[in-house]
């Protein structure tokens, strides 16, 4: 696995301050068991996380609601916020006041960031209606740049409930949420809307499921490809299910059945991989009526036609909190969790592209001993590495923060460890010899393109050889850094690169 690349990925100087960061964190947690946990909110209070939104290059953004304390405002909460990152990891500026008031009356909010730092926050805003109760929940998006300022007013989006944010990294980007009459079980309708890069509606809301009969919300889960196809998994209380679209915004294909009988998500349960397969982490009660806490959780795979790829694999029952799935563009992706019976254990669990997991991370490295524990992980995915975030209500149920903490996924970093060889006019003793075969055997489905193409006998596969050119008399010794950029077939958004260091000498006469 390799790291991706995208071309308009920002600049070195981020880029290396990240790296920098990255590995600080890593040897201090090694050396001094330290980690480099952060404290999202600068607000006091109670603050609950909400959703966190990763981009290909690393910038991210945290939201959450807000209350003073334990005084909720008549069952909701008092206020929105969010907090966006660059791409090495520096706040861009204080917490942000996402709602209009501390004192109004929020219920969730979600917030998405594309690769240039402009991020969208959409979040419920309830005024009561005497006439039409049903008209009371409002769905509300304000749009931000890089730096944090407002663009124009916020927008109203529609009369609804939890709403969720899926973003392109080109600033595309969908909302989904629940039309949710009361009193219940009357009509819940399942809506998504698309938006263009200016906030401009594109098309008309997009019906993805109607229950009439289903006495709560629907719930429902998100993910979009880099192409503006989206899939949206959603459970009826009886069943789940996956409805694919095409980036027009008509159904592609059938839905899917993933699951029959009760079944728990997050809104953070479903990605799309590189190649166009689709992967869901879910739970199913277990416990029965002695433990209605105890769930199994699984994870399953389709491919892009509908097909399941093997069976539904049990995938862990020592899950506290219902687990948070997320991807970048190159199709590695991470589920973060608490562990069950602890009080203070959120891991990591990274997947290469290829669905091969790799050793568990733990996330956090300073104990509490609170009952209440950390809670509700949330995890976003870059090209390099994961962010989590979780609430902590440490010893102090009036102050809850938010914490955060960035881990790099080690076979990332190392696929971009720079190879070196050598090659000598003349054979040499040490085995120099006047030609070398560079670069790793060709994985089916990629492309390769090499550059600059000095010495190479074919810049268009994965394993070229490099020969040495013969007569350097004015320059007997130099050195050439050849990239190779692998691009997935069929994909415009995941590249990889890798560095081979050619040393050229002239060797034994």
């Amino acid at each position: 696995m390799q790291y991706c690349i995208y071309p308009h990925v920002g600049n070195n100087i981020n880029k290396m301050k990240r790296l920098t960061k990255l590995i600080y964190c890593a040897v201090l947690s090694l050396i001094l068991l330290l980690g480099c946990e952060k404290i999202t909110n600068t607000s006091v209070g109670t603050n609950y996380l909400e959703d966190i939104s990763v981009s290909e290059n690393s910038r991210y953004a945290i939201s959450w609601s807000w209350t003073q304390g334990t005084n909720l405002c008549s069952n909701f909460t008092c206020g929105v916020y969010v907090r966006a990152y660059d791409s090495s990891g520096s706040p861009i500026s204080n917490d942000i006041q996402v709602s209009p008031t501390t004192n109004g009356k929020y219920g969730t909010n979600a917030v998405g960031i594309d690769n240039t730092g402009n991020f969208v926050v959409a979040y419920e805003d309830y005024v009561y209606n005497s006439s039409n109760n049903n008209l009371s929940h409002k769905i509300y998006m304000q749009r931000y740049n890089n730096l944090g300022n407002p663009i124009g007013s916020r927008i109203f989006v529609d009369y609804g409930i939890d709403p969720q944010i899926s973003m392109t990294s080109n600033g595309l980007f969908l909302i989904k949420y629940t039309y949710y009459t009361y009193p219940p079980g009357l009509d819940n309708k399942l809506y998504v809307k698309r938006y263009s890069i200016t906030g401009t509606q594109i098309g008309s809301r997009i019906l993805v499921h109607n229950e009439p009969t289903y006495t709560s919300p629907v719930g429902a889960s998100l993910t979009t490809k880099c192409n503006g196809e989206f899939a949206v998994l959603y459970s009826t209380g009886q069943s789940a299910y996956i409805k694919q679209y095409f980036a027009n915004g008509s159904q592609k294909g059938s839905q899917i059945l993933v699951n029959s009988g009760r079944t728990l998500f997050s809104h953070q349960s479903i990605i799309y991989n590189s190649r166009g397969e689709i992967c869901i982490v879910y739970g199913k009660p277990t416990g029965g009526n002695s433990n209605p806490f105890l769930n199994s959780y699984f994870l399953k795979r389709f491919e892009a036609n509908g097909n399941i790829i093997g069976t539904e694999n049990l995938w862990d029952n020592t899950i506290a909190q219902r687990p948070s799935i997320s991807s970048n563009a190159c199709g590695d992706y991470v589920i973060t969790f608490k562990k069950l019976g602890t009080n203070d254990s959120i891991v990591l669990r990274p997947y290469s592209s290829t669905n091969i997991p790799e050793p568990e991370i733990r996330v956090n490295t300073t104990s509490i001993t609170n009952a209440n524990g950390r809670v509700d992980p949330l995890v976003g995915m870059s090209s390099l590495s994961a962010i989590t975030a979780w609430d902590d209500w440490k010893n102090n149920t009036t102050n809850r923060n938010i914490y955060h903490k960035e881990n790099f996924i080690p076979s990332i970093m190392n696929s971009k460890v720079t190879d070196t060889i050598k090659v000598c006019r003349y054979t040499c003793r040490d085995g120099c010899t006047n030609r070398s075969i560079i670069g790793n055997p060709a994985i089916p489905g990629y492309t390769y393109l090499w550059s600059p193409s000095t010495n190479l006998d074919n810049v268009n596969i994965a394993q070229p050889t490099v020969s040495h050119p013969g007569n350097t008399a004015s320059s007997p010794n130099f050195t050439i850094t050849y990239t190779l950029q692998t691009q997935l077939a069929n994909s415009s958004c995941c590249y990889k690169t890798k560095d081979v260091v050619v040393i050229f000498e002239e060797g034994c006469k």
